[in-house]
């Protein structure tokens, strides 16, 4: 479970420093108020994995479905929980799958929850899936928790294969063409660059740049690869801070084209991962906190909590999303109905159906929706490689044949 290290201040004005072990940032925050204690600031401590992505287990969503199918059918089946694991243990193919099975299966047999033994493995149980386990044994639906969580999962594994898919042509382009620039910088250009010194005649801009660039890679190369390390570097490190994260999710929702998509994937997991939890039994206040960690955008998942506090004052939930702009007014309005009707797991399902149906148009269509940049994209390049190379072999042939 996640380590949180507070600064505070108690009744008498004290400054208090110290750490916590908590589910979420919300639960540290609640738990600092109900003892009197003003928070100053909270900051969730990283794990030697999170700081270096390299010592995470390689498992795959996959391995995580299939893990969940096996308990769902042996629990379904009447066979006790350490037998379960126990059984899978032995099955599974990946050593580190096997690994954490086994820690599991050792907790669960000390005395632990099962939801408590998977909480120590966060870089494959998120939190949602925890919470939903926790529910699960608490109010012994733990095969039927089990059985949404894997058409979370399959449905999540399902839209990131057709996104790839869709995206897989246009990366295939520009990096067709990074490599066609690269080699007509290196190895054409230069070949030309002696035999255009002998004229007199100024070469065209496109040309200039071009052996300008070769120049720079000639004699500067170590120098701009140590560069170029630490710019990656720099902006790998960034996109792992808070404020990197942040700037990160804002900008992918204003993209062109897969804006509006990131938003119709955000919106449908909150519609589906909401119900779901409703349907758990699991409070609002903790459904709207475990959904904002879900919905995969931090930007939309700052919504969603500032939603959770109005809610927390006694008010609706549909209330203060009709100001927000990611949520579109079908998504409250249909909220407005389910709150009014009693029905807000049947009428969040239709919500994310329909905007299933609207991601998978989407997706299909991204390619042709795409096309006509990665034309415009591909004609300048063309122009702009004639220019450089040919421009000044028709001068000099003009030159010759004068």
């Amino acid at each position: 479970m996640p380590v949180f290290q507070y600064t505070a201040k108690d009744m008498t004005g004290r400054k208090l420093t110290g750490s916590v072990e908590s589910a979420s940032r919300t639960q540290v925050l609640d738990e600092l108020i109900r003892r009197s204690i003003v928070p100053l600031s909270l900051k969730k401590l990283r794990t030697s994995a999170e700081y270096m992505p390299v010592l995470r287990k390689k498992i795959k969503t996959t391995e995580l479905i299939m893990f969940s199918r096996q308990l769902m059918t042996m629990l379904k089946a009447g066979i006790s929980l350490l037998t379960c694991l126990n059984s899978m243990k032995v099955q599974t193919e990946n050593p580190d799958m096997e690994k954490i099975i086994d820690d599991v299966h050792n907790d669960v047999g000390g005395g632990s929850s099962l939801s408590e033994s998977l909480a120590k493995h966060p870089y494959l149980f998120s939190d949602v899936y925890v919470s939903m386990i926790r529910v699960g044994e608490e109010g012994g639906i733990l095969d039927e928790v089990l059985e949404r969580l894997i058409t979370l999962l399959e449905h999540e594994v399902e839209t990131k294969t057709a996104l790839k898919q869709a995206v897989r042509y246009p990366m295939m382009v520009v990096v067709g063409l990074m490599i066609s620039f690269a080699v007509s910088v290196l190895f054409v250009l230069p070949k030309f660059s002696l035999l255009y010194s002998r004229f007199e005649a100024q070469l065209p801009l496109p040309t200039r740049i071009l052996l300008l660039v070769n120049d720079l890679i000639q004699e500067y190369l170590v120098v701009l690869f140590i560069v170029l390390i630490l710019v990656i570097g720099g902006i790998v490190w960034f996109m792992r801070t808070d404020n990197g994260k942040l700037i990160w999710d804002q900008l992918k929702l204003k993209l062109p084209i897969l804006g509006p998509l990131f938003i119709q994937i955000s919106v449908t997991r909150f519609a589906r991962m909401f119900a779901t939890l409703d349907r758990c039994g699991i409070p609002v206040l903790r459904n709207l906190e475990i959904v904002a960690d879900s919905v995969g955008n931090i930007v939309i998942a700052r919504e969603v909590m500032s939603q959770r506090e109005v809610v927390k004052q006694g008010k609706s939930i549909s209330g203060p999303l009709k100001e927000s702009e990611y949520f579109p007014p079908l998504v409250t309005e249909m909220l407005s109905i389910g709150e009014a009707s009693g029905s807000m797991e049947a009428v969040l399902n239709a919500v994310s159906d329909h905007y299933d149906r609207e991601i998978n148009y989407t997706i299909k269509n991204m390619t042709s929706l795409i096309e006509p940049l990665i034309t415009i994209i591909m004609g300048v390049f063309i122009l702009f490689m004639a220019i450089a190379v040919f421009m000044p072999m028709w001068k000099m042939s003009s030159l010759m044949g004068r």
